[in-house]
C-alpha cells in the first residue's frame, strides 16, 4: 500500500480483490423441490460445446486417448437426452414464437403437444469492461426462461489452489511485470517472440471525503501563526511545541492526514469513498523462472501428501474391514501426518500470493496481485453467471461457489474403457472445466530448452474446477439488520447425517 496524501485525498492505492457474497438465504434439502428458471440459450451453448467439453474431460484430465473408450457415443448421447430433456431450445424458441403470434393457424395444431411452463424474465448485464464504477453501463434485457420444479444437487464447485495455478499458468512473478518502455530495450523486442502477455487489472483508490477545496482551508488553518505543534528532537528525543514552518515535511504530512480524516468523518460523516480504474499491464514470459518454479515445487509436494492421505485413507478402511489393530493403527498414524503436511505445504503455497502485496517485501508487486485477484474473481464470477442460467447460485466464496441445479441436470456418467476401467465424468464440474481451458489458456508461455538452446512456446493452464457433493442439505441464517447477508455462515449436511462443512464468521471451515 502506498500512503499518499494530496489535494485530491487519496490515502490508500491498492488493487480491487475477490468478492465474497451471500446471495440466498433458508434451508435447503435435496428432499423439498425449488423453482428453477432454465435459460434456453444456455442449454443450446452446453449442446454445441457437448462434444468439446467430453473430449477435454478424457484427454486433459484424464490423460487417455478416446480411441481407448468403449461407449464414447453412447455416453455423448445419454448427456443430449438429458440436457434436452431438461430444456429442449428448439421446442422454446417454437413455443416462444407461438406466444408472440397468438393467432397462428399453427398454434392450433399443437395445442396437443407437451409445452414448457415459460416466464418473461428481466435481469440486467453490465456492458463495458470496467464495471459500473469506471463507465460500465447497466443495461436491462429480458428472455424466456423454462420454469421448472425439481429436486436440488446440493453441489460446491471451487478452483483446487486457484491463486498459486493462476500464477503457474500465466507465469506470474513480481520482476516479470515489465513496462512498454523496458520492453523496448530487451533483446527479445520482436513481436515473433510474442513473449509480451498483457493482463488486465483493477485498481483502487480510497478518497477522503474532504474536497479539494476543504483540504485547502485546511492547510491554510494549520499554518497560522498561533497553532502549535509536537515535533520529536532526533538527537535528544525532546518533544516542542513549534510552528508549522518549523515541522519536519514528514511530520507535516502526518498532521494533514491526521486533520482531513478528523474533518471528513465530522463534516462528511463517511471517511472515505473509492474510486475504480481498469489497468493493463505486460508479464514477461522470458524472466528467469525462479519464483514460479518455487510455487510449482511447493504445489507439486502438497499434491503428493495429498495422494499419500487418500492412499492411507483407503488402507485404514481396509484394516477396519479386516480387524487388523496394528495395520489400522498405522494408517491412522500415515493419515494424520501426510493430511499435516499436505496442509502445511498449503499455508506455504497460499503465502505466495500474500506475500507479494506486503509493501516491505523483497519482491513487492501490487500489479502482480492485482492481477492474480482480477482473474480469480473474474473466474468466480463466470461460474456464478452459468450457475443462475441453469440452477441458483447461493454463496459466493474467493475462490468457489455453492449452488443448486436440478436433479434432471446431467450429473455423473460411468465411462467405459476397453481395458475394463471405468471413469466417472462430474458433468457440471467439466462443463466449468472447459469454459475455463477456452478462457484461460496461456498459449504463450515459453521455457528455454537446454538441449537446443532456445526457447520453447506452449499452452498451459492447471486452473480447474473441483467438485464436492451432493450433500442432503444446506443451511444459510438471514441476518436481523434489514437488507443485509450473513457472509462466510452455513452449515451443510452430508446423506448420512453427520456435518459436512461448517463456515464461521471468520472464514474457518470445519469439516
Amino acid at each position: 500500500m502506498q500512503r499518499v496524501v494530496n489535494t485530491n485525498g487519496i490515502p490508500f492505492s491498492k488493487k480491487n480483490g475477490a468478492r465474497v457474497e451471500c446471495m440466498r438465504v433458508g434451508v435447503y434439502r435435496a428432499d423439498i423441490k425449488e423453482t428453477f428458471k432454465i435459460e434456453p440459450s444456455a442449454v443450446q451453448t452446453l449442446l454445441d460445446h457437448l462434444k468439446g467439453t467430453v473430449d477435454f474431460f478424457l484427454t486433459q484430465e484424464e490423460k487417455v486417448k478416446l480411441e481407448d473408450v468403449e461407449d464414447y457415443e453412447e455416453v455423448l448421447a445419454e448427456v443430449e437426452t438429458q440436457l434436452r430433456a431438461l430444456c429442449d431450445p428448439d421446442k422454446v424458441a417454437a413455443q416462444v414464437g407461438r406466444l408472440t403470434h397468438e393467432h397462428s393457424p399453427l398454434k392450433t395444431q399443437v395445442e396437443e403437444e407437451h409445452e414448457y411452463q415459460l416466464q418473461l424474465v428481466e435481469y440486467e448485464v453490465i456492458e463495458g469492461k470496467g464495471g459500473i464504477k469506471s463507465g460500465g453501463k447497466k443495461v436491462k434485457k429480458s428472455s424466456y426462461r423454462v420454469v421448472k420444479d425439481d429436486f436440488p444437487l446440493i453441489y460446491h464447485l471451487d478452483v483446487g489452489a486457484m491463486y498459486p495455478n493462476i500464477i503457474l499458468s500465466n507465469r506470474l512473478q513480481p520482476m516479470a511485470i515489465v513496462s512498454k518502455e523496458f520492453c523496448n530495450s530487451c533483446t527479445y523486442n520482436d513481436p515473433s517472440n510474442n513473449c509480451q502477455r498483457e493482463m488486465d487489472w483493477k485498481w483502487r483508490g480510497d478518497l477522503y471525503m474532504a474536497t479539494r477545496a476543504d483540504v485547502k482551508a485546511i492547510i491554510n488553518e494549520m499554518e497560522s501563526e498561533k497553532r502549535r505543534y509536537n515535533s520529536k528532537d532526533k538527537e535528544t528525543g525532546e518533544v516542542k511545541r513549534v510552528k508549522w514552518s518549523e515541522l519536519h515535511p514528514k511530520e507535516q504530512t502526518e498532521e494533514i492526514t491526521k486533520a482531513v480524516r478528523q474533518f471528513s468523518q465530522k463534516a462528511y460523516k463517511r471517511l472515505k469513498s473509492s474510486v475504480y480504474e481498469d489497468k493493463r499491464d505486460i508479464v514477461c514470459q522470458r524472466e528467469n523462472p525462479f519464483y514460479v518454479n518455487t510455487v510449482l515445487n511447493f504445489r507439486d509436494r502438497r499434491y503428493m501428501f495429498k495422494r499419500r492421505t487418500k492412499e492411507w485413507n483407503k488402507k485404514l478402511e481396509k484394516a477396519e474391514e479386516s480387524g487388523d489393530l496394528v495395520a489400522k493403527s498405522e494408517a491412522k498414524d500415515m493419515v494424520l501426518l501426510n493430511d499435516s503436511l499436505q496442509l502445511a505445504h498449503k499455508c506455504i503455497l497460499n503465502s505466495f500470493y500474500g506475500y507479494v502485496m506486503r509493501k516491505g517485501a523483497r519482491w513487492h508487486s501490487m500489479k502482480m496481485a492485482g492481477i492474480v485477484t482480477y482473474t480469480g474473481a473474474n473466474l468466480i464470477r463466470e461460474a456464478r453467471e452459468f450457475c443462475e442460467q441453469v440452477g441458483l447460485p447461493l454463496e459466493l466464496d474467493t475462490d468457489g461457489i455453492w449452488c443448486l441445479l436440478p436433479k434432471s441436470f446431467p450429473d455423473t456418467f460411468k465411462i467405459k474403457m476397453k481395458g475394463g476401467k471405468e471413469i466417472k465424468m462430474p458433468y457440471p464440474n467439466c462443463v466449468l472445466n472447459y469454459r475455463v481451458h477456452q478462457k484461460y489458456t496461456n498459449h504463450q508461455y515459453q521455457d528455454w530448452d537446454n538441449e537446443t538452446k532456445s526457447w520453447k512456446t506452449s499452452s498451459q493452464n492447471s486452473i480447474l474446477f473441483e467438485i464436492d457433493g451432493p450433500y442432503k442439505a444446506m443451511i444459510l441464517p438471514a441476518s436481523t439488520e434489514e437488507d443485509k447477508m450473513l457472509k462466510k455462515r452455513y452449515a451443510v449436511y452430508n446423506f448420512d447425517g453427520p456435518l459436512g462443512h461448517k463456515q464461521t464468521p471468520s472464514g474457518e471451515i470445519q469439516a
